[in-house]
């Protein structure tokens, strides 16, 4: 259909482009080069628009149901696989469990390495890997199990009208920074703070087309911690800070979890909120700097062949903890070198 829509002269973008917008989820890593090894030269050459034969005789086997062409049909040939990530997932939603996309594909995608790993090599049609995408997993929810979502809809985050002097004063306050103190790259750092959800909690879920009843548990909660990442401005990857809803170390990962202890070999911090919240707090800013931060900058510093006097620049998110008065006068008299810039 879509070189139907394209016309003659056939163009592999055009096709490519339209075949996108016909069927999204099908074609979704689809490219222009591998449309154009599918046209037979030797008829364009002669001005004959057409598929190579060789393409022509897999289009019974991929247009039928269950033909190999398909994403889903890679599974087909793994029936008690299938079978366990649908009774996992039935499961779950036969307690009000919600499920979205993100906690369905982890899923699937842990059944599958644990059941045949192998697939995860197979390459595909198109030339890719395998490696069930978000289009793999709709597929699979609508034709396997007859499963259905709405769409969410969400409100655009506002932006205030002089944006762009804020963003240019801002600049320009790093840029005056930089020249005073002459600060190189390396003494540069800007962290973020960054919301990391194991399961979110939400009124939709995927559930059996045309149910009536749709039960759904923990409508308003959600299970998240807050990762909070470095980088210099030399391009150095400084150790990460994580931050858990808790009072105890028992709030934290475990120390058999998977990675833990290369986590903390690369000095990575594993914090707990010390309250029912997983934001930053004064106490775990205080940690990041004296852990983290700080430590960063001797270090470089020493590299440099720098004083221990030299300024040191960091930029961080104007939230609340941050930008409040006992932080900034704490910075000030622990850690004077440290020259705090807001990122607006």
């Amino acid at each position: 259909m879509a070189v139907v829509k394209v016309g003659r002269p056939w163009s592999e973008s055009e096709i490519c482009r339209v075949a996108k917008i016909m069927a999204p989820d099908m074609f979704a890593k689809i490219t222009s080069q591998v449309i154009g090894t599918w046209i037979d030269k030797e008829s364009r050459e002669a001005g004959i628009f057409k598929w190579k034969d060789s393409v022509v005789a897999k289009l019974p086997s991929g247009a039928a149901p269950g033909g190999e062409s398909t994403r889903v049909g890679i599974l087909d040939s793994y029936p008690e696989l299938c079978a366990k990530i649908k009774k996992h997932l039935e499961g779950l939603r036969a307690i009000g469990t919600p499920l979205s996309l993100v906690m369905i594909r982890a899923i699937m995608v842990a059944t599958i390495g644990d059941e045949q790993p192998h697939l995860f090599a197979r390459i595909m049609p198109d030339g890719s890997e395998f490696r069930c995408s978000d289009s793999f997993v709709r597929k699979f929810l609508r034709s396997k199990m007859g499963w259905s979502e709405r769409t969410a809809t969400r409100a655009a985050q506002k932006i205030p009208p002089n944006h762009e002097e804020i963003l240019r004063n801002a600049f320009l306050r790093e840029a005056l920074i930089i020249r005073d103190h002459a600060i190189p790259a390396e003494l540069r750092v800007n962290t973020d703070q960054t919301q990391v959800v194991f399961q979110q909690g939400t009124k939709k879920t995927w559930n059996e087309k045309g149910a009536k009843q749709v039960a759904n548990t923990g409508q308003e909660e959600k299970r998240a911690f807050t990762y909070v990442p470095s980088i210099s401005g030399s391009g150095g990857m400084l150790p990460g800070q994580a931050i858990f809803s808790g009072k105890s170390e028992a709030s934290l990962p475990r120390p058999g979890s998977r990675g833990y202890e290369e986590a903390k070999k690369l000095g990575f911090k594993l914090e707990p909120s010390m309250g029912k919240s997983y934001w930053s707090t004064l106490e775990t800013m205080q940690k990041l700097v004296n852990d983290i931060i700080a430590p960063y900058f001797d270090r470089m510093k020493a590299e440099l062949g720098l004083p221990s006097s030299q300024c040191s620049l960091w930029k961080i998110d104007l939230w609340s903890v941050q930008k409040g008065k006992p932080f900034r006068l704490w910075m000030t008299k622990h850690h004077p070198t440290i020259i705090l810039c807001y990122i607006p």
